[in-house]
């Protein structure tokens, strides 16, 4: 049986899951000002191997599916800039 994906909404740097997994979407939408999130195979801070980054302007949406999902080996954390971005991490 396949394991289902689950979402999470973030609204502020942090960890996306602690061990490891796989990215199968990811979505930002601006607030006030520009947006950037970045997913680093770190489960504890925003630095080693990046996974994804998406970077907006304010009030506009971006998403990132990738054909197969990426493979986090460690776990996954998000570093987000901006104000008051809108971001969903899918994972596995």
């Amino acid at each position: 049986m396949c394991t289902p994906a689950a979402h999470k909404p973030l609204t502020a740097s942090g960890v996306v899951k602690p061990s490891g997994g796989s990215l199968v979407a990811l979505q930002i939408t601006g607030g006030d000002d520009a947006a950037t999130v970045t997913l680093y195979d770190n489960p504890a801070a925003g630095s080693g191997t990046i996974l994804a980054t998406l970077s907006v302007a304010a009030h506009v949406s971006d998403d990132f599916c990738p054909c197969l999902p990426y493979v986090f080996a460690q776990g996954c954390w998000a570093v987000i800039t901006g104000t008051t971005p809108d971001v969903v991490v899918v994972i596995l």
